[in-house]
């Protein structure tokens, strides 16, 4: 099942994560569209471990809430990202395979502005999910196999995360 919820934050919480990016995009990695060609459009993470912010930490708690409230209260985040798309970046079809120790395939995905064209979540059964500020998708990443198309425009900004049960001493 691939879930849709919006309003998770306002455009004013939206505006603030994005000039958060911005001040702190020397943190960022160069993730290439093109594997191949390090030079292709790309996509810019910055990893929760080197961004520790208390208003990010506020709306990934918010975020892993509103996942518990569907998954359960033993699921946390495992790893997220602040991520820029800049204008020609995309992701091929993919599943959520790399930098996970969970065996969990849960994947959120929190879309933070619009103003570009294209740059859809796209699945392999056809689903395609617009951007929308506030907007975010839930879904398996290792069950659904899923890719971003071409951004043109604008740059898009995100919060992916990736999930894993609690530990028994953490649900204590």
């Amino acid at each position: 099942m691939i879930m849709v919820i919006e309003k998770v934050v306002n455009k004013k919480e939206s505006k603030d994560l994005i000039q958060l990016f911005n001040k702190n995009k020397d943190k960022a990695a160069k993730f290439p569209s093109n594997w191949m060609d390090i030079n292709s459009p790309s996509a810019y993470p910055i990893y929760d471990t080197k961004l520790k912010d208390s208003f990010l930490t506020k709306i990934l708690k918010r975020i892993e809430k509103i996942v518990q409230t569907y998954y359960g209260k033993d699921i946390a985040i495992e790893k997220s990202e602040l991520k820029k798309h800049a204008q020609g970046a995309y992701h091929v079809m993919h599943y959520d395979r790399k930098y996970r120790t969970s065996p969990l395939g849960l994947t959120s995905v929190l879309y933070l502005n619009e103003g570009f064209v294209e740059g859809h979540t796209y699945f392999a059964d056809g689903t395609r999910v617009v951007p929308q500020t506030g907007r975010m998708i839930i879904y398996d990443g290792l069950k659904y196999e899923h890719g971003v198309s071409e951004i043109k425009g604008d740059s898009r900004y995100t919060i992916p995360c990736w999930y894993r049960k609690k530990s028994k001493n953490e649900k204590k």
